[in-house]
């Protein structure tokens, strides 16, 4: 998200608001909008961390969708 921010930016494209991530799996998003979750293995913590401080800057905000509702992620399963 950042990157794509990034290049909108330099297409100079307005960019208002923040940016809403809506995911199907509640595990995830009790993860990154509790503080008091923690990560074990390296990887996901670092892209933990880099969501964690997007979301308290503002820049990003992460909710929650049901599978049935999320159009796009039809398009993803078999």
């Amino acid at each position: 998200m950042e990157a794509l921010h990034y290049k909108l930016h330099m297409f100079e494209t307005p960019i208002d608001g923040t940016t809403i991530v809506l995911c199907d799996n509640e595990a995830v998003v009790l993860n990154t909008t509790h503080s008091e979750s923690t990560i074990k293995c390296i990887h996901k913590s670092i892209a933990y961390h880099q969501l964690r401080k997007a979301q308290a800057a503002g820049f990003v905000r992460v909710g929650f969708m049901w599978s049935m509702e999320n159009l796009a992620g039809m398009l993803t399963k078999l």
